[in-house]
This record gives structure tokens, sequence and C-alpha cells, in this order.
């Protein structure tokens, strides 16, 4: 659905980027040009550190997690510009100490998060999985807690969290290293009932992965690799000779890399389940491999390595499964004595076109937050933090990224951080503001040269329509008789879209679609973008 710049495009892209990377302080208010959209701050009276974050409904919505002495648990919209605070907040968990994870799938109301609480001293916590609802949240004006339910475990490990994309399971681990043992349990998306449970003699617990439906999850304890299928019974188990944080699953569960010291073995699903090396990445004997990503098909394969010698040199890799070929590498060095470099966070989009990757930096101006597409083998963003990044993530569009950084460098000391939402301007159709019930939906529509812009708002179709003399395919069911609305364009072909919304609950969590199609030269032209907005 989004339209990818033309390799031109992309080196004049790539050519403004090397010269003066996105400066790391200034709001981009224009939709329709890179940059950065908003942030939200923690302060010295409410400090945390960004730890976790994830987009929900198709990147309209961001959950974020915030972990210090004034935790935040919280949702952001993705559409308003500027210093924002977040749409909900939930304030039970102040008083954590460990890890506060977020997961989420597609849908806003369900979201879920794992906290830690100190039992008796910080090295026995408890670990609590909850689940939100965004929608009923904006109903009730409460973010309350729709269901909690505790690992049962005690110990002093971190824990880790993911769910299906349907949001109908959820998977969460934890590692007590005082005993060696490692839990692991599946929940009902529903109601937070527990499925099935699994406990290993493994400690400790560093990475988890899993399916798209949840069918497969993945993990490395200790130093062993361990994969499990969707009844919680190991499929696959071994020993890697090193511990790693460099794992990942891809969504249809067919390939697998794990880190190995300076390899990253790329392993294929076999016929009875079970997971063998089907190509390895080779780096420099002083090189680790620290962090990896896979498309959901398994064709694309993202990594992230770090000089273990120098500790201020990273590269990151972005590889063609298919072809196995490296289609894209950033390398980053410091001189001797500079704060230490650490790739943080990879992520690739669902269909393996673009890869985000995120690092603590050296305090200089090189990017800490990179956006890489495949096909042209360059960056489309390219941001100086002026901090570390903590976390990251990646929108399905490719066309939006959120990335949790602290307020100084990894190694200096600090209790606060910001979670900052980037977005390439590419898009030719955007929300400008988030939709609430009793205000109004605003968009922005751009396709230079045009004279007049349609907004059309009706129900999702199930696949594209075309017609004669129209360019581009409508994804919005015209049997459904959608409502159109013409507005006349600028001088640099946008134009703006407003629509009243009623004061009422019925309209929170609505499902509709918006398109836009554009008159210039005669024709009719639909746009690459539709949006699928969360009235809350």
């Amino acid at each position: 659905m989004l339209r990818f710049p033309t390799r031109r495009e992309g080196f004049a892209t790539l050519v403004a980027l090397l010269v003066a990377p996105l400066a790391h302080a200034q709001f981009q208010a224009d939709p329709f040009q890179p940059g950065l959209r908003s942030t939200h701050s923690a302060t010295a009276a409410q400090a945390w550190l960004p730890q976790s974050v994830d987009f929900v409904a198709g990147g309209e919505l961001v959950w974020a997690a915030g972990s210090g002495t004034a935790s935040e648990l919280g949702v952001l919209s993705s559409a308003p510009s500027g210093a924002i605070q977040p749409e909900f907040v939930d304030s039970s968990i102040f008083g954590t100490q460990g890890t506060v994870v977020v997961a989420s799938g597609k849908r806003a109301d369900r979201l879920f998060s794992a906290a830690q609480f100190v039992v008796s001293d910080a090295a026995h916590k408890r670990t609590l999985v909850r689940a939100h609802d965004a929608l009923d949240a904006a109903a009730s004006g409460t973010f309350a807690t729709r269901w909690v339910h505790d690992l049962g475990l005690v110990g002093n490990g971190p824990a880790k969290l993911a769910c299906d994309a349907a949001s109908t399971r959820v998977v969460a681990a934890m590692s007590d290293a005082n005993t060696g043992t490692l839990r692991i349990d599946w929940l009902d998306g529903a109601n937070g009932a527990l499925l099935t449970r699994a406990d290993l003699a493994q400690s400790p617990l560093r990475v988890l992965a899993a399916t798209n439906d949840l069918s497969r999850t993945a993990l490395v304890a200790g130093t062993t690799l361990v994969v499990f299928d969707a009844n919680g019974l190991v499929v696959h188990q071994e020993n890697l000779g090193a511990a790693t944080y460099a794992m990942a699953l891809s969504g249809d569960g067919s390939e697998l890399l794990v880190g190995a010291q300076n390899r990253l073995r790329v392993l294929a699903r076999q016929s009875d389940s079970t997971y063998a090396t089907a190509f390895t990445i080779t780096a420099a004997p002083s090189e680790i491999a620290t962090r990896a990503a896979l498309s959901d098909d398994g064709s694309t394969w993202a990594v992230g390595w770090w000089n273990s010698i120098t500790a201020t040199a990273i590269r990151f890799e972005l590889w063609d499964g298919p072809s196995q070929t490296r289609a894209w590498f950033g390398v980053q060095s410091g001189p001797p004595g500079s704060l230490q470099n650490y790739p943080e966070a990879v992520a690739v989009t669902p269909d393996g076109r673009r890869a985000a990757f995120a690092a603590w930096g050296i305090g200089d101006t090189q990017p800490e937050l990179l956006l890489v597409d495949k096909q042209l083998a360059a960056p489309v963003l390219a941001v100086d933090l002026g901090g570390s990044a903590l976390s990251l993530a990646l929108a399905d569009d490719g066309a939006r990224v959120v990335v949790g950084k602290k307020h100084v460098h990894a190694n200096q000391f600090g209790s606060t951080g910001e979670f900052r939402i980037y977005d390439t301007g590419e898009r030719d159709l955007q929300l400008v503001a988030a939709p609430h019930h009793g205000g109004s939906l605003a968009l922005k529509s751009r396709h230079p040269g045009s004279s007049i812009i349609l907004f059309v708002v009706g129900v999702p179709s199930n696949g594209p329509q075309t017609f004669p003399g129209c360019i581009g395919t409508l994804w919005i069911d015209r049997k459904a008789l959608p409502k159109v609305f013409a507005r006349p364009s600028d001088a640099q072909g946008e134009a703006s879209f407003s629509l009243p919304l009623a004061n009422s609950p019925s309209v929170i969590g609505t499902t509709f679609a918006v398109q836009a199609a554009a008159r210039a030269g005669g024709k009719l032209y639909f746009s690459t973008s539709v949006v699928a907005p969360v009235v809350l």
C-alpha cells in the first residue's frame, strides 16, 4: 500500500542524509516531509527509561513502557506533532523494579504487558502479565487492567513477552538464576487463562521470539536454544556453545536466525519440525552478533554486529535470503577512548522491504537510528538521536518508526528518556490528529499537479478494485456505498479534510477506512496509502 521511492529518488535521499542527518531536536510538522513527528518524555520528577515499545492497529497507536522510579505504561497516538502526552496511562505499575515490557498484535482492545515487582529484595521479584483495552478506556475514561496473570516464579531474571498477530494468545517467560529455573506460560489473550506451562533447568533468559500465529516460540536461555510448538512441547533444542542475544524467528516459522560469536546462522525448518543450518554469515573474528530480525517469510535478514575489541565500532547488515547476498551494510567507528557503541535493536517489516537499526552511538553526529530500504540498498531515514537508543519498533508500512532513547549515552548516568516517532513523509494520505469521539477526523492528502482530491470514506474491501481511466486501485468497498468528499488542492497539490465524529461511545473502535483519489491531467489517481483510523 506504500509507494516506495524510485532509485533516482532514493539516491537523492541518501545524498541528503549523508550531507546532513536529521537533527534530533527539530519537529517536522509537514506530514509529507521526513522527520520527527512527536515525542513523549520523562522528567526528573517522573523518571523512567524507555524500555519497550510496539506499534498497534496498523501503526496508528503506540504501546509503550518506561521503567524507572516512576514506571509508566501508556498508549500514544502516532498522528499528532510535537511534544505529546499519552492517550491513556496505567499508574499501577509504579513501584516496579526490573522488567516492564509490552507486546501487541493488531487489536487496540488487547494490549499486553509484563512487569516485575519486588517480593522481599531486588533478587526476588514476581512477574505479572496484564492486558489492557484502549477502546474500553476511551469509553469509560479509565485505563483499567482487563486481566492479570502471575507467572508464579519468584526470581532475579528478566521477563520476556510475545503474542500472536490476532492477539488471541500470549507467551511470557522469566528465569531465576538463584535456582537455575526458566518458566514459560502460554495464556489466552481474552481472559488470561493459563493454556500450558513449561519449566526448564536453564538460566538466564536472554531473548524470546514467536511466530505470527504462536505455533512456534523460540528462546535462548544460558547457551541453549529451545523451540516450542503451540502446545509448549520442545521441537528443537541445541547447545550454542556461547551466549547470544541475536535470535529471531520468521513470522511463518520457516526460518530462524541465531548468533554464534562472529557468525550468524540461518536455520531452516525441517519436515520433522526441527531446525537445521542452511547458511552462515561470517564476520571478522572480533565482531559479535548482538541483534537480529527476520521478515515474515524469512526472505530478509537483518543483523547488528559489535566489535568486541574496540567496543566503539559497529556494523549493520541487511541480507536477501533467497540469493544469500548482502543487500546493504553500514559501518560506524570511533577513536580510542570514545564512549561504547552497541547495536541495541533491529526490526524488519513483515514484507521484508525495510529494516530499522538502532544503536547507542558514541556521542558524535553519526546516526543512532537508521531506516534502510532493501530495494534501494540505502537509508531513507538517518537520525542523530543525541542519546542512546534503548528500544525500537517499525510500523508494517515501513514509513514510521518509534524509538526509545535515553537522554544521555547508555554509559553515562541518567534516569530519564523519551519515545520519539519518526515518519518518512512518503505516505500520500495521512492522519494529522488523533481522532476522538466528539471530535473530528482530520486528514491530508498530497498529489502534485492535482486540482481536486476526493476523500473516500467507507468499509475496507477484501481486495483491490480497478476502473477504466483510473490509475491505481481502490481499497474501499464500492458496493457498501462509501461517502465521497471533494476538496480543492493547493499549489503543492495538497488538500485537507475534516469529518465531525459523533460524541457517542458507539463511535469508538468503529471499523472503517479512508482513501484519496486525486484528479490530475484528466485522470483519477487513487492514493497508494489507505488509512484505517482508530477512533478513541
